[in-house]
Formats: C-alpha cells, structure tokens, sequence
C-alpha cells in the first residue's frame, strides 16, 4: 500500500520526532520485558503495550504510521521469541497483534479519510466563499444597471413627453386651419 500511496513530507516531519520518542523506547520497554518473559502474562502484557504506540501512530499519522508501529512491534515479538524459545507464546502473541492491529489500522485509515474529508471540505468552502464573492460582485452590478436603466428610461419618457405634445398640438392645429378653411370655402361656394 506504501507504494500505491507513499507518505508525503508531512508524514516524514511527525515521523521524525515519534520514532525516537515514541516508537524506539516502547520497542525498547517491551523488548525488556520480553527478554525476561517466563510466563504468559507477561508476555502479553508486553505484546500489548505494543498497541499503544500503535494506536498513537495511528491518529498521529493515520494508517501509515499505524502500520510502521505494527510491523516493528511485529518483528521485536519474533525476535524476542527466537531468543526465548517460546514459539506457542510468540505465535499467540503474533495473532494477537494482527488481530488488534487490523482494528488500529482501520482506526489509521478512518483518521486520515477523516482529515481528507476535512481539507475537501476547507476547499469548497473556500471555493464556495469565492463563488458567492463573485455573486456579491454582480447582484451589486446588476443592481446598478437596473437603476441606470430606469434612470434612462425616466429621461427618454420626459424627453419623448413634450416632443410628443407639441408635435401632436401642431397637427392637431394645423387640421383645425384646415377644416376653417375647407368650411369657408364650403361656405363661398
């Protein structure tokens, strides 16, 4: 999987503090007590506090950081149980870390899918308060236009008003000098 998705630079940067504060001295504890380990309680206590930089790799870094802190939690077990010779105790303990690891890998995964979903989410909006910027924009333009547009509109009705007025006043006018003149000439004739 590492290869399809490799770690990117963030990952580097929390690995770099948690492996040797994190990872190496729980090793290291688990390992002690491993080496010392003649009955099965301790021996699973050591394999499960394991877990817990697991678990820690696993919301720090998601399933990627969680794997790292199985795998090396994995090959001190085998390690430790060639050196005691307690194979049925390793074997136990090894079915016990991919039991218990596959829910910590789970919870790696749901983390960084978590954290995906947020950086989308951060996007949209971002691209959504972009959007609704340029909206602002044209509904204060679009308000503008309306307003020049009735503005323009008022003038052309004053200007047309009058014009209008006089020519229809000059016709009307000129069509009553007619009809005098057609009834005086009626008249005469």
């Amino acid at each position: 999987m590492s290869v399809r998705q490799p770690p990117g630079p963030q990952h580097w940067r929390c690995w770099r503090i948690d492996l040797p504060l994190v990872i190496v001295p729980t090793m290291l504890a688990t390992a002690a007590l491993l080496a010392g380990a003649v009955d099965y309680q301790t021996y699973f206590f050591a394999t499960g506090l394991c877990l817990i930089p697991a678990t820690y790799m696993a919301f720090r870094s998601g399933w990627q950081g969680a794997a790292i802190a199985l795998t090396s939690a994995s090959v001190m077990i085998a390690f430790a149980g060639y050196l005691n010779a307690h194979a049925t105790a390793t074997i136990e303990s090894q079915i016990f870390i991919a039991a218990a690891g596959s829910a910590v890998l789970l919870l790696g995964a749901s983390i960084e899918a978590l954290r995906d979903g947020r950086i989308e989410l951060h996007q949209h909006n971002l691209a959504l308060m972009e959007a609704n910027s340029q909206l602002e924009g044209l509904t204060v333009q679009l308000r503008e236009t309306a307003r020049r547009n009735l503005t323009l509109s008022e003038d052309v009705r004053r200007w047309i008003t009058p014009e209008l007025h006089d020519e229809l006043g000059q016709n009307l006018t000129a069509l009553q000098v007619r009809l005098k003149v057609a009834e005086n000439a009626g008249d005469t004739g």
